[in-house]
């Protein structure tokens, strides 16, 4: 199950890799910049999340509210910091003081709930593209997103 996880975030950081280097040139090659270069055509991914859930991504994903202390850790190990829009409250007692070290600024990103309780709106105030969720999440929040919309992702590393 965590090798799952793993491949997961691995998948969205991927997206949002490639699609960030390969914005903003135009085909011909000369390094110009353009609007219709500007535009990214969004695409769809359907993943299924540790509850079971079927969830339908869109990228290249920029914007990611995480709020699982395991995946924020994954997610900066493999250098996906600049798409972290929000954290949970305990980062700091889940991971330890090094992620200061890891993930300069960290410390000034929202912390916008627990692990069972996120915030919900505070969190869809941020217009995140995804939401990772622990498994220990509520499930009227889980709803919450559903309702307004947004991709949230259920995930356990134990």
């Amino acid at each position: 199950m965590k090798k799952k996880i793993c491949l997961l975030l691995v998948l969205i950081l991927t997206i949002c890799m490639v699609t960030g280097c390969s914005g903003g040139k135009d085909q011909s090659g000369d390094g110009s910049f353009s609007a219709e270069s500007a535009s990214v055509e969004k695409k769809t991914v359907e993943l299924t999340d540790q509850n079971g859930r079927k969830v339908t991504v869109e990228y290249p994903v920029e914007r990611i509210a995480c709020m699982q202390h395991h995946s924020l850790d994954i997610l900066t190990q493999l250098g996906a910091q600049d798409k972290i829009v929000c954290t949970e409250d305990k980062w700091m007692s889940d991971l330890g003081s090094y992620m200061t070290d890891v993930f300069p600024g960290i410390e000034e990103l929202p912390t916008t709930g627990t692990l069972s309780d996120p915030n919900v709106e505070a969190i869809a105030a941020l217009n995140p593209d995804v939401v990772i969720l622990a498994a220990q999440c509520n499930e009227s929040a889980i709803a919450q997103f559903e309702k307004l919309g947004i991709p949230a992702i259920v995930v356990s590393l134990r």
